[in-house]
C-alpha cells in the first residue's frame, strides 16, 4: 500500500459499563447506541450521589433512613419510573453493574427496591 492509499478500519467498541472517555481518531461516522434503560439507571445513580453528597454536607449526622427519605423525596417521579422499568428488565444485578464499588450503594438499592416493592 502506497503512503496516499488510506486503510478502510472498521472498529466496533461494546461498554458493559459507564464510559468517561475513549480516545482514537474517526474520519467517518460515529454510532453511539445507548438503550434507554442504561441512560435512566446512570441518571440515577448521578441524581443519588449528587443528592446524598449534598445530604452529607447539610447533615452529616443523617441516618440511613434519612439518607432513604431524602433520596426518595429529591429523585422526580419520571426518572422513577424510568429506573424501575431498567431494574424490571435488567434484574437487580442492573443497578450492581452501575454502581459497583459506590458508598451509596447501599442507599441507591434499598430505595429502587422499595419503589418496585411498595408495601
Amino acid at each position: 500500500m502506497s503512503e496516499n492509499q488510506s486503510k478502510n478500519v472498521e472498529v466496533e467498541m461494546n461498554f458493559n459499563s459507564s464510559v468517561a472517555s475513549a480516545v482514537g481518531r474517526n474520519d467517518g461516522v460515529i454510532i453511539i447506541n445507548s438503550s434507554e434503560d442504561t441512560q435512566a439507571l446512570s441518571e440515577f445513580v448521578v441524581e443519588v450521589e449528587k443528592l446524598l453528597r449534598k445530604l452529607e454536607t447539610e447533615n452529616p449526622q443523617a441516618t440511613d433512613l434519612d439518607n432513604f427519605s431524602y433520596v426518595d423525596n429529591g429523585i422526580p417521579i419520571t426518572l422513577k419510573e424510568r429506573t424501575i422499568s431498567a431494574i424490571k428488565a435488567g434484574g437487580e444485578s442492573a443497578i450492581d453493574e452501575f454502581i459497583l464499588e459506590n458508598k451509596y450503594l447501599k442507599v441507591a438499592k434499598s430505595v429502587t427496591k422499595a419503589w418496585i416493592n411498595p408495601s
